[in-house]
């Protein structure tokens, strides 16, 4: 089964690419590669941080961090 670490966002006429760095850290990059927000894991502590810009709409905020957790469990292993 393959398992999908990235997927490209086009928002208006802008083209991005969600990573997932780790099952706990995601980057969003546009196309030049620069890291436009992230979200990352608080560890033992539980929660995450997201890191965007205050024009980011809390939508498109809340977008990415439920298509990150996707990308976690799409990824996860099934164990028989």
């Amino acid at each position: 089964m393959p398992r999908a670490d990235r997927a490209m966002l086009a928002l208006g006429s802008a083209l991005y690419t969600l990573i997932m760095q780790n099952t706990q850290n995601y980057v969003l990059q546009n196309a030049a590669g620069a890291v436009v927000a992230r979200i990352v894991h608080r560890g033992v502590t539980g929660g995450w941080d997201i890191d965007a810009p205050a024009t980011m709409s809390a939508g498109l905020v809340c977008g990415l961090y439920v298509f990150s957790r996707y990308l976690e469990r799409e990824n996860e292993f099934l164990v028989v």
